[in-house]
C-alpha cells in the first residue's frame, strides 16, 4: 500500500530538499552525504516505511542530520 501525502507533508518534502542542497551549497554537507539523506528518504518510501519517512519529514530531523553529517568530518 502506499503512502497517502497530504499537502503538508509534500511542503515538508520540499522543506528537507531544499534544506539538504542548501547544506551542500553551503559546504555545510558533502554532496555524497547529501545523496545518502536522500537515498535515506526514498528507501523507506518505496518499501511502505511510512514511520522512517515521516521521521525525516520532521524539521528537527535535518538539523540532527546535519550535526551526524559535523561529527563525521572531525578527525
Amino acid at each position: 500500500m502506499a503512502i497517502k501525502f497530504k499537502a503538508a507533508d509534500h511542503k515538508a518534502l520540499n522543506r528537507l530538499i531544499d534544506s539538504i542542497l542548501s547544506a551542500v551549497i553551503l559546504t555545510e554537507v558533502s554532496p555524497s552525504q547529501a545523496r545518502e539523506a536522500i537515498a535515506h528518504v526514498l528507501t523507506p518510501a518505496a518499501i511502505d516505511n511510512e514511520k522512517e519517512v515521516r521521521d525525516w519529514l520532521d524539521p528537527q530531523r535535518v538539523l540532527r542530520w546535519k550535526e551526524e553529517c559535523r561529527r563525521a568530518k572531525r578527525p
